[in-house]
């Protein structure tokens, strides 16, 4: 039994170790109190040192580890505010305006048109191909997709982070534009057009984005990422960003680059704020149309075509892992830099098709 101070948590941790399944379970104390949580782990330690069997101690273990709500299973009714509060987990109030409302307002259809589901793991794809008809009906493809993906979302946090009987995302593989069914993909910015936002920047009313953009540019870091960070979360002494994500809180340790270390030093350092960028994160927390929409407008101005593919700030992202992709870098080591947990999603951020261009050319 340990007591713990978790990153992705404001409060302790009281870890037990299981031998008979060799995990560790894991369990908040609820407190930032220091002092309060040894006393919790004090009564946790008193009670299993009164129980003489190794069998009983496990059972005791079992016990107080219901708070992970493993041996039954996430109800619908608890889902929201599971995951608002796992971890501790601070989490910005356009998650809990945007998401929130968005799930919240799902799992109501589900319990209203399919009453006898009671846990999230009861939850599969063809209820939600019943739910996504609703709203294919009466919302626009833009509003449809910022739906599927915020409560795609938090699923994907229920699934990879709570230890339930969720197994999987029921909203993968599901139609994912309104209309005709058939799925818009981001592409990376060329070269040309990197060169006419890094020209068009400087000097021009959106002249607050330079130094996010070059941070995005060298680290692939999500806009999100970007306009929220701290001075805490860059280590210059080390060289090194040291991110804890917002979608999956997946810590991301990325070199700073000489070009994004010269912006840094542009910046007021002085303690006035623990953000890099107070307006931009505080308008981004707001959701104000000046901050999230300022990149429609910036592409616009610098005449960037759009067209069957979406562009957007997070065409940086693609752009940044396929200019590595060009330089050989293996893609484990881009996976580890962009926090992707797979080769089938960094895939989706490769765009640098001469190699394989290059194989189909050898044939006789």
């Amino acid at each position: 039994m340990a007591l713990v101070m978790h990153k992705r948590s404001k409060y302790w941790q009281i870890v037990i170790y299981n031998p008979s399944t060799r995990k560790h379970k894991w369990i908040s104390s609820g407190t930032e109190d220091k002092f309060e949580a040894i006393k919790m782990e004090a009564d946790f330690m008193s009670i299993a040192a009164g129980r003489k069997s190794k069998e009983r101690i496990e059972t005791f273990i079992e016990e107080i580890s219901e708070i992970e709500i493993k041996r039954e299973g996430l109800k619908i009714d608890s889902a929201w505010d599971f995951f608002m509060t796992e971890w501790g987990a601070e989490r910005s109030p356009g998650t809990t305006r945007q998401k929130g409302s968005h799930f919240k307002r799902c799992l109501k259809w589900i319990k209203d048109n399919c009453p006898s589901i009671e846990y999230m793991s009861e939850i599969n794809r063809e209820i939600i191909g019943q739910y996504i008809k609703t709203e294919l009906k009466k919302e626009k493809s833009a509003n449809y997709n910022k739906i599927k993906n915020n409560i795609s979302n938090v699923w994907d946090h229920l699934v990879s982070e709570v230890a339930t009987d969720i197994k999987y995302n029921p909203w993968t593989n599901v139609i994912s534009k309104a209309g005709d069914g058939q799925e818009k993909s981001h592409r990376a910015f060329t070269d040309a057009e990197i060169k006419k936002i890094k020209e068009y920047l400087p000097g021009s009313k959106y002249s607050d984005w330079v130094v996010p953009y070059e941070i995005a540019a060298y680290t692939g870091l999500r806009q999100n990422d970007c306009l929220l960070l701290k001075w805490k979360d860059i280590h210059l002494d080390k060289g090194v960003f040291m991110v804890d994500t917002k979608k999956k809180g997946k810590r991301v340790n990325v070199p700073i680059h000489p070009k994004v270390r010269t912006c840094l030093s542009t910046l007021e350092t002085g303690k006035a704020s623990d953000y890099l960028f107070p307006q931009l994160a505080q308008g981004y927390m707001d959701e104000l149309k000046s901050v999230t929409g300022a990149w429609g407008s910036i592409i616009s101005e610098c005449n960037i075509s759009i067209d069957d593919d979406l562009v957007s700030f997070k065409s940086i992202r693609h752009h940044f892992n396929t200019a590595l992709q060009k330089k050989k870098i293996s893609q484990e080591i881009r996976k580890r830099l962009t926090g992707q947990s797979s080769n089938e999603i960094n895939d989706i951020y490769s765009h640098d098709f001469d190699g394989i261009r290059d194989a189909i050319m050898q044939l006789d």
